[in-house]
């Protein structure tokens, strides 16, 4: 079991929906605090992404990828709950970012 859990839902419609989800990626890789699990939630995007070969290649303890039909952020998010082991959890937005000291002051 982790002390964290990031829970992420993602919706990507176009490009710079993408791109900002790589920023989010490129946060969660370099947190300063390493015990977390990362649950992300593919809402219905309607774009191309190599789901895991972006995410699970990475340098992310775990990274839990759930998919599901366009269904609403809060839907997903639900989703991500029930398969989340962390004893908190963490919200993040696919278009934001954490500091890279974010878990471990939270901690």
């Amino acid at each position: 079991m982790s002390k964290f859990s990031i829970i992420t839902p993602v919706h990507l419609w176009n490009q710079d929906r993408v791109d900002k989800f790589l920023q989010t990626i490129k946060s969660v890789e370099n947190q300063t605090f390493r015990d977390f699990e990362w649950v992300v939630v593919n809402d219905g995007s309607v774009v191309d992404f190599l789901w895991d070969k972006v995410l699970l290649n990475k340098n992310i303890p775990s990274v839990t990828l759930l998919h599901q039909d366009h269904n609403e952020r809060v839907i997903a998010y639900n989703e991500a709950f029930k398969v989340a082991k962390g004893d908190w959890f963490t919200l993040l937005d696919a278009d934001d970012e954490y500091i890279p000291e974010y878990l471990e002051v939270v901690n």
